[in-house]
């Protein structure tokens, strides 16, 4: 009997499960993966490749209600020896999205210079279009920076 008890209870309470998940859309820096001496990165080139809104699709287990922010590097500081500092300039919610620490490309998809981060959308139900200032600066191994680039993330 309480065998039977513990399986209702299980299927019961467990019948709404998230069951959404994503590979990593950045790596945090550790301090053997990024090494590059007293050499200055140089400023970054980047670009906003797309902003995705979530939506609603009434599935729980679904990633339907992820939004997405991709954004590619396209200049020639080494993947493997420098990491990026991203600064949100005017926006309180996306401070909170993006990383606080230096990271660099997730081993997923090192050759694609991209990076992609996620948060809870669902964009019909805070309908607000997406707009804000990013400063983005390289950094290597010893501390030294690279001169910010600002680039403006919007749908």
């Amino acid at each position: 009997m309480q065998i039977k008890f513990l399986l209702f209870c299980t299927l019961f309470f467990c019948g709404h499960a998230c069951a959404c998940s994503f590979a990593p859309g950045y790596d945090f820096v550790r301090p053997s993966s990024v090494q590059n001496g007293n050499v200055i990165p140089l400023k970054p080139i980047v670009s906003v490749v797309s902003v995705h809104r979530g939506t609603d699709d009434g599935n729980g287990g679904s990633c339907s209600d992820a939004g997405m922010i991709v954004i590619k590097f396209e200049e020639s500081n080494s993947p493997n020896k420098t990491a990026y500092r991203f600064k949100v300039l005017d926006s309180e919610f996306f401070s909170e999205v993006l990383p606080k620490e230096e990271v660099t490309y997730t081993s997923y998809n090192r050759s694609k210079r991209e990076m992609y981060f996620v948060w809870f959308d669902l964009g019909e139900s805070r309908p607000e279009t997406i707009g804000f200032t990013l400063e983005l600066t390289a950094v290597s191994a010893s501390g030294k920076e690279s001169e910010p680039v600002v680039v403006i993330v919007s749908e």
